[in-house]
């Protein structure tokens, strides 16, 4: 009995460990979207830091909305649009910049994204 409990939580673990956890999943052709917070009245904004790198998505635009509440901070929601365009997975790099401090990096964040057919 205590063996196969034993296999058992094995065998979970070892399915556990396989399974990744995506920010996003995806099919080819599906737009998503990652927003945001910045500042960019104050010099400071997001930059994706790894295009070049990426294969699996593909910026399809960037918008800015000024937060309401915000109004005099000049605060924004930078929404960043992609489309799956490659089966496969991938991490997005982005980096939030401060322009007035020598492009000095406030923060960063990864996006992990899995593309499906």
């Amino acid at each position: 009995m205590k063996k196969t409990v034993f296999l058992m939580l094995c065998a979970l673990l070892l399915i556990s460990c396989d399974k990744e956890d995506y920010d996003f999943t995806v099919s080819r052709g599906e737009v998503f979207t990652i927003e945001l917070r910045s500042a960019p009245g104050a010099g400071m904004s997001w930059e994706w830091k790894n295009k070049t790198d990426v294969t699996c998505v593909d910026t399809v635009g960037l918008e800015e909305f000024p937060l309401i509440e915000e109004r005099r901070t000049g605060e924004v929601i930078e929404k960043w649009n992609f489309k799956g365009v490659k089966k496969g997975n991938c991490t997005l790099l982005f980096e939030y910049i401060d322009y007035t401090d020598n492009k000095s990096v406030v923060e960063s964040k990864n996006f992990k994204i899995y593309v499906k057919n």
